[in-house]
């Protein structure tokens, strides 16, 4: 065997090694991605009509797990679509907006006409009980729902008690 400094010279019998690196990461850094993993939807294979359904709905301001039973989507694929049609869905609601405030408009001076017609038709006597009825009214509104000491789920167990027993029903 002849051996030399720096360099090593075998002559005899020699071995065959092979040299394995195992990287448990694979040569990779062990920090998360840049971005996050994209989530999985069908939102342009959603039929057009569903899909403009499903702008009319988060326009209306429905909840993503609402819709997502009402058109039996994923909730990716509502969530894909509110991202992808925003603007749509932006427009939809200032056109919801301006439609309900003009039948709002329509509503209300059909009904004042409705009432200058028939106050036009009353007797004097016939104006005041319609006025006091009115202003009953409002202090109905006023008040509070709860008014009584009992809490309402307690009248609606005597209630459901009573139906249930065939008893008479507790007076209000």
């Amino acid at each position: 065997m002849i051996v030399t400094r720096g360099f090593c010279v075998s002559l005899g019998p020699s071995v065959s090694v092979r040299v394995n690196i195992i990287q448990s990461d694979n040569g990779q850094t062990l920090s998360p991605p840049d971005r996050p993993k994209p989530r999985r939807h069908n939102a342009k294979r959603c039929p057009l009509d569903e899909r403009h359904a499903i702008v009319l709905a988060l326009a209306n301001h429905d909840s993503v797990e609402s819709i997502r039973r009402t058109y039996h989507k994923s909730r990716h694929t509502v969530l894909a679509i509110r991202q992808q049609y925003a603007q749509e869905i932006e427009e939809a609601q200032k056109l919801i907006r301006m439609v309900v405030e003009t039948k709002y408009l329509d509503a209300q001076s059909k009904a004042i006409a409705l009432m200058e017609q028939k106050m036009a038709a009353c007797s004097p006597i016939q104006l005041m009980k319609i006025c006091d009825w009115l202003t009953d009214k409002a202090l109905k509104l006023e008040t509070s729902v709860q008014a009584s000491p009992y809490p309402l789920s307690i009248k609606l167990a005597a209630l459901r008690r009573a139906k249930r027993n065939g008893l008479p029903l507790p007076s209000p």
